[in-house]
């Protein structure tokens, strides 16, 4: 702290414990001011009440610049400890012990924000590594409309039904 800043403002406005301790290590000169004096204090010159609520926003402007601060070094920690594809399929192994499908995959949103990849998979008609746009098949449309669609089967989901059944006609054509 420097000679003039206030510490212990929080007191004057809760009726809390406190929430940081301050040790001087010289000579200090220390003023304490009684909470219903202060009151009566800002009645007669309010910008007392102003300084404090100057220091206080300055305080939380810092505290919030450091805690994001440390939110991003913690976030690029774990992005260098980690291996984004082995975590995807550590979750894809679980799910598939939870869930029973003949497939499955876990997807990823691009950085562009337009695009599904494909990070993991498991099943005969895996497609490893495929980029999907925004709208392309089911995931597409989960990506495209921020929601989820609950579906019990591939083929009760609209479109893939009717490309199944227009599959199908020309499968019967061709063998008739």
């Amino acid at each position: 702290m420097k000679e003039g800043e206030i510490f212990g403002e929080m007191a004057l406005f809760e009726r809390l414990g406190r929430s940081a301790t301050a040790t001087a290590l010289g000579d200090t000169r220390l003023l304490t001011v009684d909470r219903k004096k202060f009151f009566a204090g800002i009645s007669r010159d309010p910008t007392l009440a102003f300084k404090i609520l100057e220091a206080m926003s300055a305080r939380t402007r810092l505290l919030n610049t450091e805690y994001t601060k440390l939110k991003k070094q913690q976030f690029e920690s774990l992005k260098t400890a980690l291996d984004l594809d082995q975590v995807c399929a550590l979750i894809l192994d679980e799910a598939r012990r939870v869930v029973d499908a003949d497939n499955g995959s876990v997807m990823l949103i691009g950085k562009d924000g337009q695009t599904l990849r494909i990070v993991a998979a498991f099943g005969t008609e895996r497609a490893e590594k495929i980029t999907l746009k925004v709208g392309d098949g089911i995931a597409g449309k989960v990506l495209a409309s921020y929601s989820t669609i609950a579906i019990n089967s591939a083929l009760s989901f609209e479109e893939l039904k009717k490309a199944t059944e227009a599959l199908t006609r020309v499968v019967n054509r061709l063998s008739s």
